[in-house]
């Protein structure tokens, strides 16, 4: 054999030898990777790490109680707010973490479906290990909690807009606004519990942006000029009311085109706050018609009223208004519509008149008390006999309203329950209420004069000497008593 064909031989022998070596370091590899693989199908890889707690070979439960134990520790852990006193937890700032997703991400860690892959997943994660960063999720609350710990730094972006200056208009430049940075807050604090658990954290700010600056408004900055070039003289039904060029330009709003320009269009909602206030003033509501639920008849005449069109109104004025762009003579008053607003009508129960009776209930005799005036009359039709100064039921035990008759009379009756004596007794609901004399006691006290005029009974109607006799002597059984409020 040539000498060159030898030495190429050994050379592809030894090329043979180290293909096979790779290769077969390669399937120990794979094979060893699988295997590891297979053995850590429901646990976490080694070298696995949440923040600075160490959880590889952790199967799920012992995972999540890991999680859930150290997440409650995170949450409780005081905090002190950078360059303040305050002391506050991550809970109190309504700052959660979902543990049930932070389980299952960490089983999965390292995990793919493709052998190689898995194969540098597993040596990466054992040679350097891994990290995965507590996820600090926010609460409905937070933003609201964190700025409230920060409230002076704190503020709202104000939009450009138009003003008058000097009888000018003028374009008020745009604010800046500062609000609380929350996802970069908790990314940052989130990253330090990497390390150890932190005792202090730091708001973080970001500046807000107007939504409209000068230079959205410029270009229609004439318009503006054209509309505000005089005062507005709205005439409601005679009245005139004069709206100011600054009313004016509060009534102007900017609007942002497809084309990201921006327009004017009329601000509804200020242009009814003012045409509220002229309503106000000159609005008259309607006067509800009466009449009687009984028979229909009319007791009082409505009144219409009359209101401002506000939709019309609106209509009116922002068309007024826009004929002025590019032609400042056009004419300051617009006309507004005034409705008439129908009287409604109601239906109520006539009432009886208080303080003289009411002659004519019935034909014959009959006895009217009116509660509210505290008076008892005594009627034959139309003619009043008499009436007289009586006490009935206290606010406790009030005197039943309604229509009633006598329906029995003792000339001294006497009551088991309170142990007194009734003069003149006059029931009429069962024996329970009836119309007497001031009471007596058994030992011949008789209550005060002073009772009449003030409702202090048990619900009877207590009359004076000499009234109640007098009564008791002209009423007969079956008479009506009328009592009412």
């Amino acid at each position: 054999m040539p000498k060159d064909q030898a030495a190429q031989n050994k050379k592809n022998s030894i090329i043979k030898g180290v293909a096979v070596g790779i290769v077969s370091a390669g399937l120990i590899l794979s094979l060893g990777s699988l295997i590891y693989g297979q053995a850590m199908s429901n646990k976490v890889l080694y070298g696995t790490k949440i923040g600075s707690v160490d959880v590889g070979g952790f199967g799920y439960a012992e995972l999540f109680t890991t999680i859930k134990s150290e997440s409650s520790n995170i949450l409780t852990t005081p905090l002190k707010l950078s360059d303040q006193a305050q002391i506050v937890t991550l809970s109190d700032l309504g700052v959660e973490i979902d543990t049930d997703y932070l389980t299952d991400q960490v089983l999965e860690n390292g995990k793919n479906s493709s052998v190689f892959n898995q194969l540098v997943s597993n040596l990466n994660i054992l040679t350097k290990g891994q990290t995965i960063p507590w996820q600090l999720k926010a609460g409905a609350e937070t933003q609201e909690k964190l700025s409230n710990l920060v409230s002076g730094q704190v503020y709202s972006p104000v939009d450009a807009k138009f003003t008058i200056n000097n009888n000018l208009v003028a374009i008020e430049p745009a604010k800046d606004g500062m609000a609380v940075d929350v996802d970069g807050t908790l990314a940052t604090l989130a990253s330090r519990m990497n390390e150890e658990q932190p005792t202090s954290f730091e708001i973080k700010l970001a500046t807000i942006p107007p939504v409209v600056d000068l230079v959205d408004l410029e270009p229609v900055l004439s318009q503006a000029v054209d509309i505000a070039s005089q005062d507005l003289v709205l005439n409601y039904d005679g009245q005139k009311f004069t709206i100011s060029q600054t009313e004016l330009i509060s009534w102007l709003a900017p609007i942002k085109n497809q084309d990201n320009t921006f327009g004017l269009q009329y601000n509804e909602g200020n242009l009814r706050t003012s045409l509220d206030q002229i309503s106000q003033d000159t609005n008259k509501a309607p006067r509800a018609k009466q009449v009687s639920a009984t028979d229909g008849s009319v007791i009082s005449q409505g009144l219409a009223g009359k209101e401002l069109d506000v939709d019309a109104a609106i209509k009116d004025i922002t068309e007024s208004l826009s004929l002025r762009v590019g032609d400042t003579g056009t004419s300051g008053e617009v006309q507004l519509v005034v409705k008439e607003v129908e009287a409604p009508v109601k239906e109520v129960q006539p009432k009886l008149a208080f303080g003289t009776g009411n002659a004519g209930l019935y034909d014959g005799k009959y006895i009217e008390v009116d509660l509210s005036n505290q008076v008892l009359y005594q009627f034959n039709g139309d003619q009043q006999i008499a009436h007289y100064i009586v006490s009935t039921g206290a606010w406790g035990t009030p005197t039943p309203i309604g229509t009633f008759a006598i329906n029995n009379k003792s000339p001294r009756a006497y009551s088991s329950t309170y142990g007194l004596y009734m003069p003149y007794w006059m029931a009429f609901i069962g024996s329970s209420y009836g119309l007497h004399e001031l009471p007596e006691w058994p030992n011949g006290y008789k209550e005060g004069q002073n009772h009449l005029g003030t409702p202090v009974s048990h619900g009877c109607v207590r009359l004076g000497e000499g009234a109640a006799g007098a009564l008791y002597a002209w009423a007969d059984i079956g008479t009506p008593v009328v009592i009412h409020n």
